[in-house]
């Protein structure tokens, strides 16, 4: 099977799954995130085996896991505030006490990637399940929030619309990656970042951020006019900047680690990391986004 061939066939499997676990939402989407978050980390780990095989795995899922756990498990903004806070402080004290216990050296470069794999795939992952359970944010958060905010109109209590702004993130930035890559190839002359990925040039980054912009306006409008102009417009710039950003940051680690792929999980795409590098890094600004407009209106 050519490699075109994986590609299509673990596609018409992986998207129609993808969409289905976001419709439901729940219980189901978060366990989703946390399975695909464990897979990542492993994936993380297996990158920094270049430089160490020491690498405390034991505290690099713990604390991974922990915050996306907390933000499956309660949608109240005051809980996470305490709950974020007592996972920066554990953190500090199982990363460095797993460590003191074995060899010094390389515990510099361990403790780094301990906290680097926190907040690249622990806070990443997190933001995606904010997003989708963002209706149950504002209902435990009424009295956190700005109750005039416009997030607090219409439809935007209800857990289908945060299904459509989760699913139109996801078809963003495919259409971003998609438009990037193939007006790339047919009219990119002048290179991005050589260093990082040398076959991506800035023809095709500008045709990628004006695609998340088209594509992230055109749905909100027709789907969720509610949605303020000004705010969409915002919405598709944070997906088409921020991942390709997400996806240049990929192509660094797996740069250094000297890999192609972050695994062969899945035929013909790689691993968990290849598919959700764009996604890591657009949920958080959107999510971000999202808890200002609940603030001030």
């Amino acid at each position: 099977m050519s490699e075109l061939s994986k590609r299509i066939f673990v596609a018409l499997i992986g998207i129609p799954f993808a969409i289905s676990v976001m419709y439901v939402g729940g219980v189901y989407f978060n366990i989703s995130i946390l399975f695909i978050c464990f897979l990542a980390i492993g994936e993380f780990i297996d990158f920094l085996k270049i430089y160490s095989n020491n690498s405390t795995k034991i505290p690099i899922y713990i604390g991974t896991l922990s915050l996306p756990l907390l933000f499956s498990f309660t949608q109240n903004p005051k809980i996470w505030g305490i709950g974020i806070i007592l996972i920066f402080f554990a953190s500090v004290i199982i990363g460095f006490t797993f460590r003191i216990f074995r060899v010094v050296k390389g515990s510099i470069f361990d403790i780094g990637s301990f906290f680097t794999s926190i907040i690249y795939i622990g806070f990443t992952f997190s933001s995606l399940i904010l997003i989708r359970n963002f209706n149950f944010v504002l209902l435990e958060g009424r009295d956190f929030f700005n109750y005039d905010s416009f997030l607090y109109q219409l439809r935007f209590t209800e857990d289908f619309t945060w299904f459509l702004i989760t699913l139109f993130a996801f078809i963003s930035v495919w259409t971003c990656d998609s438009a990037a890559y193939f007006f790339g190839r047919a009219f990119g002359k002048t290179k991005l970042l050589p260093a990082v990925s040398p076959k991506k040039s800035r023809e095709g980054a500008y045709a990628g951020l004006v695609a998340a912009i088209l594509s992230f306006t055109l749905l909100n409008y027709f789907f969720i006019p509610e949605i303020p102009l000004f705010l969409s417009l915002l919405c598709g710039i944070t997906v088409g900047v921020f991942g390709q950003i997400g996806d240049l940051a990929e192509s660094m680690l797996k740069r250094d680690a000297e890999v192609k792929d972050s695994s062969a999980l899945l035929p013909g795409h790689g691993g968990i990391l290849d598919r959700f590098d764009s996604l890591m890094f657009v949920f958080p600004a959107l999510g971000f986004l999202f808890l200002l407009s609940a603030f001030i209106g």
